[in-house]
Formats: C-alpha cells, structure tokens, sequence
C-alpha cells in the first residue's frame, strides 16, 4: 500500500508542477505588462495583477514540489515493523 500512496503523492506533485509550468508559459506575454490579466487555472478564470499570479504560481509549485518530495519519501523509506501480539499470561494451576 506504501507503494501505491508514494506513486499518487508523485504523480499529483508532477501535475500541480506541471499545471502552474503550463499557465506562466500560455500567459508569459500577458503577464510582463502592469495591467491587470486574466487566466485560466483549471477552468477557473482568475483576474489579477501579473505580481500575483506569478506569486500564486510559484506557490502552487512548491507545494507540488512538496508533494511530490513527500512522494519520494514514502516509496524510500522503510516500512515499520509489524508489532507482535502480546502474549497472553500465563495461568496457574488451582
């Protein structure tokens, strides 16, 4: 189950990177100028200053970036071990 979590953590780090690479290059040329723009984010248009979409979308690849981090920690590290049952005391004869 590790295996399947670690995969998912990378693969959704991957694309929250990817989605925030995407939207600065489909705007690169609107987001130089000073006047407020208007992009697209996973269907969801967004008017702000160029400032603070680049600041949001550096944002959302950090946190994919920790996602994805998180991801590689969980395929790395090794697996507690499994805790034994307890042992049941022992009875005296009456």
């Amino acid at each position: 189950m590790r295996i399947i979590s670690g995969l998912i953590r990378m693969i959704t780090g991957l694309a929250i990177m990817a989605m925030a690479v995407y939207v600065y290059l489909a705007n690169q040329t609107q987001l130089e100028g000073p006047d407020p723009v208007t992009v697209v984010i996973v269907g969801q248009e967004i008017t702000a200053t160029p400032q603070q979409i680049i600041i949001g979308l550096i944002i959302a690849g950090a946190v994919g970036g920790l996602i994805e981090l998180l991801g590689i920690f969980t395929l790395v590290r090794r697996p507690k071990p499994a805790a034994e049952p307890a042992a049941e005391p022992a009875q005296t004869p009456t």
